[in-house]
This record gives structure tokens, C-alpha cells and sequence, in this order.
């Protein structure tokens, strides 16, 4: 009877064993579109949720992690040193001709690249679609600010004012203002004279100009903007103040919820987490143990928030509900995306230290080696 029962134990153990897979690599991105980047001997690639190489490295960017966005990713061609687009099937969906790159989110991006005239090569503005079909091509001098369309519009400089364009190249909102944001859930940050405030998408002021200090994106319906204490206070649509000027740090809404810290009456800072109204899910004041410690790091992506326990660098995962999902065992994370997040863990025993992508329940189910690492 014993033997029966000790066969499919062992089966187990070899599934959970071979389900993890091991990558060489030098370096890696977070998980996007259902695919991270890789390096291998400086050029790069993907590999899927699985850890399968999908794409393998032979592509560069000397500036940032790649990553897939609307379906795309802008890689540099190592032997023309032009930048393209290709899918995740690995096909060149827009060839390598560009001078810049920018990334695709509402199916049309802004490039810097070869134009001619008169015989001769000059560079141009173009404005893409996702086939790589010209929308727009202007001289430099007209759009001379780096940009991509988010919401419809992107951002566009003249004379060393801001605006918007739409994605036609049309301007859609003046270029009058000191400084710009994106648009986020129909609001763009604008700075004008000095001050902050939000217009709409037509260019409609919605929110004055009183702000100082730049205040953060428009997520869930709610913005922290900054009080002459310089402390963050939290702001809905109608600029109606629904917490005043009281906390010390803050993380942008996502799925809901918040995580913002603040000081109790002896000066000690401490972190909570709140609804959309202000309200408090969970609270971690002083108790006086080191256990009790909680200071956050990131806001939810997922329902999971990364947070530290205590003083040294322990990291694991809270809930929605402010409960600790994956314990604090961890010297290094990343938010969750596709399930997955990068994550780093020193063994107490040996202090090696293993890296690769851990799934919800904290256990590494990609591994990531190599002697540069």
C-alpha cells in the first residue's frame, strides 16, 4: 500500500522539477503581451509565459528593455543600425529604415526618419500606422519633440510650446502651454504660467491652473495633486477634494484601490491602503514590532502590491485585502504582468542567489543564469 501511494508522490515531484525552466541569459524584462525580453551576448529576444525562446536574440536597443505594446515592438537592426517593428510571430512588420523609436498604443506612432527632396536624403517626421503606412511626413522643424499617441493624441512642441496632435497630424489642442503629459482616462496634465491643471481631449480646461507642484495621472477616476504643505492630497474629475493634503507618499490607483502613507501623532510614517472614496481597507500603524513594519513599494498590478517587511530588505506580496499573499522572503521584485513577476532570492544557506519569474503562489517557474548576472 505504501508503494501506491509513494509512485504518484514521486510523478509529482518530477512534474513540479521539470516544469521549470531554465534560461541563459544576461539580463531580462517584465512579462508584456505575454512575452520578456532576454539577452544573450548583447542582442536580444523573447521567451513566452512558459519560458520557451519565441523570438530568438538577434535584435538590439542600447537604450531600454524592449517590450511589445499593441501587438508591436521597436528593435534596432544591429547591422543597419535603423530601427523597425516586428511582431510577435517574429515577422518585420515595418522595416528597419527609422532613425527613433517610439512605442505603438492606439495603433499609430510618431518616428523620426530618411525622407528625400529634390534628389537629396533628408530626415522627416513621419506619423505610422501599424503596417507601416505614412500618415504624415513633415520637415523636423515642425514637430521636434519626441512623442506617441495615447488616447488619440500625442504630444507635440513649437516654438517651445506644447500641444496635441491628433492622428492625423492634425494640432488638435494649441500648443500653448509650458508643459504636457499624456492623456489618461480623458485628462492631460497641462502646465501654463507657472501653475498645473487638466484639460479634456477637445482642449477644454477642467481642472484651473492652481497647482504648483506637477501632479500625477488621472487612474480609476482620481488624481493626487500636491498642497502648498507639500503633501499629497487626493482629487476626483471635478477637481472635488476627496482627502485633503495629508499624505506623505501615494501610488497611482489601479483596480480600485490606492496605497498612500502617512504620519501618526508622534511623527511616524506609516502606509494604508484606501477605496476610491478615501476609505480605509487596511492600515499599518506602529505596534512596536518589527513585524508589523509594512512599507510598500509599488501600487496593485494584478491584485498583488509589492511591499517590505520590517527593517532589512525583506519583499513579498499584499492582497486587495492587505493580507500578505506571498511571504517576505524576496531581496528583489517586480509587479506582476501575464501572471508572472522577476523576482530574486537569496538561499540563507548557501547566499546564492537565484533570478528568474515566480507565479502567484511565489515559486520560481522561470530561471534565469548566466555568469554575467
Amino acid at each position: 500500500m505504501k508503494k501506491i501511494i509513494l509512485i504518484p508522490v514521486l510523478f509529482l515531484l518530477c512534474i513540479n522539477v521539470f516544469a521549470q525552466k531554465v534560461i541563459t541569459c544576461s539580463e531580462a524584462g517584465n512579462f508584456s503581451e505575454g512575452l520578456a525580453s532576454i539577452k544573450v551576448d548583447d542582442k536580444w529576444g523573447f521567451i513566452n509565459t512558459t519560458g520557451d525562446i519565441v523570438i530568438k536574440p538577434k535584435y538590439s536597443n542600447p537604450f531600454e528593455q524592449p517590450v511589445f505594446s499593441d501587438g508591436l515592438c521597436g528593435l534596432l537592426d544591429p547591422a543597419t543600425k535603423k530601427w523597425g517593428y516586428i511582431n510577435k510571430a517574429d515577422s518585420i512588420v515595418i522595416p528597419f529604415v527609422l532613425y527613433t523609436y517610439t512605442p505603438f498604443y492606439d495603433k499609430f506612432t510618431v518616428n523620426y526618419a530618411a525622407g528625400s527632396a529634390n534628389g537629396k536624403l533628408l530626415a522627416r517626421w513621419r506619423i505610422i500606422n501599424k503596417k507601416g503606412e505614412i500618415i504624415l511626413e513633415t520637415s523636423p522643424n515642425d514637430y521636434s519633440y519626441k512623442t506617441y499617441f495615447k488616447e488619440g493624441l500625442a504630444r507635440l512642441s513649437k516654438k517651445s510650446k506644447y500641444g496635441f496632435m491628433d492622428t492625423t497630424g492634425k494640432v488638435a489642442i494649441e500648443n500653448k502651454y509650458d508643459d504636457v503629459r499624456d492623456f489618461s482616462e480623458g485628462f492631460a496634465a497641462v502646465k501654463l504660467n507657472g501653475k498645473w491643471g487638466f484639460i479634456d481631449s477637445k482642449g477644454n480646461v477642467k481642472i484651473d491652473f492652481q497647482y504648483t507642484e506637477e501632479p500625477m495621472p488621472f487612474s480609476c477616476a482620481r488624481a493626487f495633486v500636491r498642497g502648498a504643505n507639500n503633501k499629497w492630497a487626493l482629487i476626483d474629475t471635478l477637481n472635488k477634494i476627496i482627502i485633503s493634503p495629508t499624505f506623505e507618499q501615494v501610488f497611482p490607483f489601479a483596480e480600485g484601490l490606492g496605497i498612500v502613507s502617512l504620519r501618526d501623532a508622534k511623527g511616524t510614517e506609516f502606509f494604508k491602503i484606501i477605496d476610491v472614496d478615501g476609505k480605509s481597507v487596511k492600515e499599518y500603524k506602529p505596534t512596536g514590532k518589527e513585524k508589523d513594519i509594512i512599507n510598500f513599494k509599488s501600487g496593485f498590478s494584478e491584485g498583488l502590491a509589492i511591499a517590505n517587511q520590517g527593517y532589512g530588505n525583506n519583499l513579498g506580496y499584499v492582497d486587495s485585502k492587505g493580507k500578505t499573499a506571498i511571504g517576505f522572503s524576496f531581496s528583489a521584485l517586480h509587479s506582476f504582468s501575464d501572471g508572472l513577476a522577476y523576482a530574486e532570492k537569496v538561499d540563507p544557506k548557501t547566499n546564492k542567489t537565484t533570478k528568474g519569474f515566480i507565479d502567484k503562489k511565489g515559486k520560481f517557474v522561470i530561471v534565469l543564469e548566466a555568469s554575467q548576472f
